[in-house]
């Protein structure tokens, strides 16, 4: 953060009432990052800073001297840096943070980029269920404004840290020039990849190194790491967030290609979740895509043996209708009488849930039929219109034991 920032935003503080004044989305971003290891679990140690300790501790960097202040509760704030320390409920730490950093504006592509970061990491891999079903839920926000339709699947053979860092190095040096890049490197909190793979020679341009870029195939975490390299280059000059010149324009672009991915693969994991509520979050994501649900998906959630996922697709097409938006105007008749078929079939469920919320779905699918809540009564319109039709069976499609890590 530029230093005219911080002070503004230090200044702007009402420090008299304790209030928080003014919202940080890295520091949100950092908060997560202390409240969990790297690979997603709790961490029960770490550098927590509320509103105030956040930007003292930035904005110290840039005085000689020692500042004091007050903290988000009134308490008074002594000293220029913070320690590591005990983080007795880390879950609830992250939830916080993961709902505070949701409210920055993603028309700010740096601040975007900070939710990214968050959900794309914490969606799949939080210990935490309820974190991950709300990174699940945000990344449906950041699918419809990126345009991700569909989830994505990782690539058979993605590059790793040995092929990526020097990709990454020779991105930043030519952002950066080479005094600024070897700054870069010294700082071993922002550089996302290993200062001692990143080796560059010789003169580095933006074209050249996102071309090499470009011949990887990267997995979530491949794709991460450049989001955050994005994130750290836009925030060294943030003038770089409008302006006009090559270099720039393609960073812009390179930051939003590296989200889009981030979001589809991230949501592709999340739909396979092993806590119901997170594969749940993840169908109403993809299926409030501006084209309608990605094929197969609502048939999918609709044969889940957890009742919260079954619903998160029937309730769709209750609201809806059917999802035929992408299926050929010639093939819409076909499409509708298997829908009806199917959804038949779900309503001669035992599981009275899903019986229930298949009727619902059947009251919008078929809006000249019964409308009705009963299984019966769809049965009996069913043998009536398809006389020379089997009815259908409900199908539950097989799942090992629903559970969560907490």
């Amino acid at each position: 953060m530029r230093r005219g920032a911080l002070i503004g935003c230090l200044f702007a503080l009402p420090i008299a009432l304790g209030a928080a004044g003014c919202t940080i989305p890295e520091a949100n971003l950092s908060n997560l990052r202390a409240a969990h290891q790297p690979d997603g679990s709790l961490s029960y140690r770490g550098d927590v800073q509320n509103t105030f300790q956040y930007v003292f501790s930035q904005w110290s960097e840039l005085l000689a001297t020692d500042i004091v202040g007050f903290t988000d509760d009134g308490s008074v704030l002594s000293g220029s840096s913070s320690e590591e320390g005990l983080i007795p409920d880390p879950a609830t730490v992250s939830l916080e943070n993961l709902l505070a950093i949701a409210e920055a504006d993603p028309g700010n592509l740096l601040h975007a980029g900070y939710q990214i970061e968050a959900f794309g990491w914490l969606g799949p891999d939080d210990q935490y269920v309820l974190g991950r079903e709300r990174a699940t839920l945000e990344l449906g926000k950041a699918a419809r404004r990126l345009g991700v339709g569909e989830p994505l699947s990782p690539p058979a053979a993605p590059a790793g840290p040995a092929e990526l860092s020097p990709v990454l190095a020779e991105l930043a040096r030519a952002v950066l020039g080479d005094v600024s890049f070897a700054n870069l490197l010294e700082d071993a909190e922002v550089a996302p990849f290993e200062a001692a793979q990143a080796v560059a020679s010789g003169d580095a341009t933006f074209a050249d190194a996102r071309a090499a870029l470009d011949t990887l195939e990267l997995d979530r975490q491949g794709a991460l790491r450049v989001l955050a390299l994005c994130d750290v280059l836009l925030a060294q000059n943030e003038a770089r967030l409008t302006a006009t010149d090559p270099v720039s324009t393609g960073l812009r672009e390179l930051a939003r290609e590296a989200q889009a991915t981030i979001v589809g693969l991230a949501l592709g994991e999340c739909l396979e979740d092993e806590a119901a509520i997170v594969r749940a979050a993840a169908v109403r994501a993809l299926a409030s895509a501006p084209e309608g649900p990605p094929p197969g998906l609502l048939e999918l959630a609709a044969t889940d043996p957890a009742w919260e996922v079954s619903a998160a697709g029937l309730d769709w097409i209750h609201d809806n209708g059917l999802p035929l938006a992408r299926v050929p105007e010639a093939e819409r008749p076909e499409a509708r009488e298997l829908w009806v078929r199917f959804l038949v079939g779900q309503a001669q469920s035992p599981e009275t849930r899903l019986s229930f919320n298949a009727c619902r779905a059947l009251v919008t699918a078929v809006p000249d039929g019964p409308r009705s809540l009963r299984p019966e009564d769809w049965t009996a319109w069913f043998r009536a219109t398809h006389p020379d039709q089997t009815l259908p069976e409900p199908l539950v499609a097989r799942r090992a034991d629903d559970g969560s890590s907490l």
